[in-house]
């Protein structure tokens, strides 16, 4: 009854927003989650999800999923400020990459290079403070799309099937399939 009154009233409201703010702050981008499910012993649903793009970069989405789900261990995120996902799968994630006229990508923020515990969208000037360090041995994309513009055109990557890990602030491994297609934009 207490997961049921869970996930009917509180995950649906207070939770999904509390997981869009957070977000949000991490990623320096606004982030909007449709709906959202937990289970104790399964782990968590996520559906419709969307990284709003920075403005410099044009109107739109830089991320969007159908679903995102998996798992979280509790105990690292108490013992070491690490929060630790064993597995996450993630269905039909649409992203934008566009590179600026400054020649910058669109993604270069969300990963800061060389300014350790700085968080993205932060000012040169902002104090350091200690990252909350992030793993994730497997991630899962099933079903994906990429559009990467260019300043001399576009490419779009389709049915994009991937897997990888994340191990933030330090690396990302990841292998994976996908059908390549060129629109060339004369």
């Amino acid at each position: 009854v207490g997961l049921e009154y869970l996930n009917r009233v509180v995950l649906p409201t207070k939770a999904r927003q509390w997981a869009e703010a957070a977000a949000t702050q991490a990623l320096g981008r606004t982030v909007t989650i449709g709906r959202l499910r937990a289970h104790l012993w399964h782990g968590f649903l996520l559906e419709e999800v969307t990284v709003l793009e920075d403005p410099r970069y044009g109107p739109g989405p830089l991320l969007e999923a159908d679903q995102v789900s998996g798992g979280i261990l509790f105990v690292p995120i108490l013992r070491d400020r690490e929060l630790v996902i064993p597995s996450l799968h993630i269905v039909r994630p649409r992203l934008r990459l566009v590179e600026g006229a400054n020649g910058k990508w669109n993604l270069e923020e969300l990963f800061p290079k060389g300014r350790p515990g700085a968080a993205p969208g932060k000012g040169r000037g902002a104090a350091p403070r200690r990252r909350f360090g992030v793993m994730i041995p497997r991630v899962v994309l099933t079903g994906g799309e990429v559009e990467a513009r260019t300043r001399a055109g576009a490419l779009r990557l389709s049915d994009l099937n991937a897997e990888c890990g994340l191990f933030l602030p330090a690396r990302v491994e990841w292998a994976g399939s996908a059908d390549l297609r060129s629109d060339r934009a004369g």
